[in-house]
């Protein structure tokens, strides 16, 4: 039976219509209750501490960062059930762990070692790989945050960290705990992933010895250890956990080896060299998606945990983003599928056995009557053309002439350029690609005798704009359209499917590295000005904008809402009125088109399902038409009325694969592979003539 202590008087008897039954800790965040449901299932709830809260922005994000979270594979974390608000202060369920936290068994029986200390770090270190292959940077990674279950250990609160990051101070309340705190966390530089492999080593440390690495005084003596000194205590590890725990507490973060890499360390296999890290981020705007956190007692009394989640699909998602800011000062950084950087290949078919094995339904379990065409055009698997991709990396495009979709931009990162740098297609079929470097982002029309382009600076009336290439002129003709002026800024959302018109999305930074939307802009082709339409609904200010499909009004303009009753589709005109809304559809990818070539119907991530499964929706109704269970971490689009494309959740020889999957979720062949250091943004548009 759990150990938990009476409700004290102000408590509530029920959150999110789960009985409170008593006190299983408090901290610095709130206070963490044992809960119960309808059905007796224990539940761990987390109250956010009133002072927390109030704050609009900070709550939708907190939200925001929460639902994000729930996608994180629980098979070493703790499942988030459900999440909102009461009195105006935001609340978590998660699964309750019966298990205490690794800071109370180190503090009551003594130190970890032998294999016990050996399956801990695997353990913890999977469980980070999942969160950050879900968009996720934890944040404050601790003993406390690890629960020692039957089963094995869990990592919980890694969402609430992030929420409550955008208004934390050093000097009043930082976001982690200082002992486990990472060099860039005292800087005030963002934490990446390389920051919790920083407490990862930390808490080893611990486990192994029942001290901290860097002490445990006072604030400034523990700063001043981190950002110079050396940790203490690596004398009680050996072998191959120590070299790692030892890379992992480099002071530069580039030189920390990531979860995947520890993970392959730990079971004796060679550990890559340093790399880049790549912040996860569901985070920064478009559509990009992160969250995170949890329940558990942030002072470390005895919880259960919860985690929340991320999208790259229900998901363990392949998704980064890149460091560094857009140059000359403006412009958001999207977030891009990390080619390779997904979780170990052999813990993802773990999991995805599993989920294939609990679907019970052979793939292809249907809710509603499936609009699927009986007839499925067969996709060319032969006489395909392998194509090495400009830049660095290994990136690879398989094409073949019969293919309904081809890639007519793609970014990839440039160590030299420090940011991601696009390259179009010089026209449909000709298979060139242009670098266009002093640009933030470059793409060829699907009729590919059009080029937009976005500068990297205002004009010198400060507006930001458009570039619009026309390549069938002599010399090519450039039609520059002003969008909106400093501070905000365009980003290009996508061609419509006929080249006629082009989508922005109208963003500005209300913090350093917080991005907020503020509407669209459509650009006519032809055109001297821009449509700009600015939407001021609060539960839009994170999400991203697409073309609507056929069925639906070509004109339309999607986007999703911030909510948290199983996500919201709604509808604009392209002058901004509200057309409607689907509500209870799931996670959208609206970085990419999610409606299928004929519009009838969309995609998402299941609103109520494990990972990779999806969920197909009639775009007229919003009925439920079919779910599928996919190897699929993020969804790109529809290859044809019968397959979609997608990066995969796992490697093909070793390397990232985008695939073609039909709707029994059986993949069918690859359409571009990336190796594991390369993130690449790939751009595909269907033909004019499909």
């Amino acid at each position: 039976m759990p150990t938990y202590a009476e409700l004290r008087q102000g408590d509530p008897l029920r959150l999110g219509g789960y009985e409170l039954r008593g006190r299983l800790g408090h901290g610095g965040q709130g206070v963490v209750y044992l809960g119960a449901g309808a059905d007796g299932e224990l539940v761990a709830v987390k109250w956010l501490r009133p002072d927390l809260s109030g704050d609009q922005v900070v709550m939708e994000r907190f939200l925001r960062e929460a639902a994000t979270a729930q996608r994180v594979a629980a098979f070493c974390t703790a499942r988030v059930l459900a999440m909102g608000i009461e009195q105006d202060r935001p609340y978590i369920v998660s699964e309750y762990v019966d298990g205490p936290s690794l800071q109370a068994v180190v503090a009551e029986e003594g130190p970890r070692d032998g294999v016990a200390l050996h399956r801990l770090a695997i353990g913890t270190a999977t469980a980070l790989a999942a969160i950050h292959q879900a968009g996720i940077v934890h944040r404050d990674f601790k003993p406390a945050n690890v629960l020692l279950a039957r089963d094995g250990p869990r990592v919980i609160d890694f969402g609430i960290s992030r929420a409550l990051d955008a208004t934390s101070t050093l000097s009043s309340a930082p976001v982690g705990t200082p002992a486990y705190m990472a060099p860039e966390q005292f800087l005030g530089q963002k934490a990446g992933p390389a920051a919790d492999m920083f407490a990862w080593a930390g808490t080893m440390i611990y486990a192994a010895t029942g001290k901290a690495a860097f002490g445990s005084d006072s604030l400034p003596a523990v700063l001043n250890r981190v950002l110079n000194g050396e940790p203490e205590h690596l004398s009680r590890l050996d072998g191959r956990l120590r070299e790692l725990v030892e890379a992992c507490l480099a002071k530069d973060p580039d030189e920390r080896p990531t979860a995947e890499e520890v993970i392959l360390g730990l079971l004796r296999h060679e550990v890559p060299g340093p790399r880049v890290l790549l912040e996860g981020a569901a985070a920064a705007g478009t559509s990009s998606r992160v969250g995170e956190d949890h329940t558990s007692a942030d002072d470390g009394g005895p919880a259960g945990g919860g985690d929340l989640a991320g999208e790259v699909t229900a998901d363990v998602r392949s998704v980064a983003s890149v460091p560094g800011d857009a140059g000359a000062g403006r412009g958001r950084r999207r977030v891009v599928p990390l080619a390779g950087g997904g979780v170990l290949a052999a813990v993802l078919a773990v999991v995805l056995v599993v989920a294939l094995v609990n679907r019970g339904d052979g793939g292809g379990a249907r809710a509603g009557a499936d609009a699927t065409p009986s007839a499925v055009a067969a996709v060319p698997t032969g006489g395909l053309t392998m194509r090495p991709l400009a830049g660095e990396g290994d990136v690879v495009l398989y094409e073949h002439p019969g293919d309904p979709i081809i890639l007519t931009a793609y970014r990839v990162w440039d160590s030299g350029e420090k940011e991601l740098v696009p390259y179009a297609r010089t026209g449909l079929y000709d298979g060139g690609f242009e670098k266009h470097a002093s640009y933030l982002d470059a793409v060829t029309s699907p009729s590919g005798d059009l080029l937009a382009r976005v500068p990297k600076n205002y004009d010198k009336d400060g507006y930001d704009g458009v570039e619009i290439v026309d390549r069938d002129v002599y010399g090519d003709k450039v039609t520059t359209i002003k969008t909106v002026r400093k501070p905000l800024v365009s980003e290009i959302e996508g061609w419509s499917r006929d080249s006629s018109r082009l989508l922005l999305s109208i963003s500005e930074e209300i913090s350093e590295g917080n991005w907020v939307n503020r509407g669209y802009a459509i650009v006519t082709v032809g055109d001297t000005d821009a449509r700009v339409v600015r939407i001021d609904e609060s539960r839009v200010r994170f999400t991203g904008y697409n073309w609507g499909g056929r069925a639906t009004g070509a004109d339309q303009v999607v986007t999703t809402l911030e909510s948290v009753e199983g996500g919201t589709l709604r509808f604009y005109s392209p002058s901004g009125e509200l057309v409607r809304d689907l509500p209870g559809v799931g996670d959208i990818e609206l970085d990419t088109d999610p409606f299928s070539p004929s519009g009838s119907r969309f995609v998402t991530t299941c609103p109520d399902g494990p990972p990779y499964l999806l969920c197909l929706w009639d775009s007229r109704s919003g009925a439920q038409v079919r779910r599928v269970q996919t190897d699929c971490a993020h969804i790109l689009g529809w290859y044809d009325e019968n397959h979609l494309y997608c990066w995969a959740a796992t490697k093909e020889d070793g390397m990232s694969v985008v695939q073609v999957v039909d709707l029994s979720g059986r993949n069918v062949r690859r359409l571009l592979t990336a190796d594991d250091r390369t993130s690449v943004e790939p751009v595909f548009s269907r033909k004019p003539s499909y």
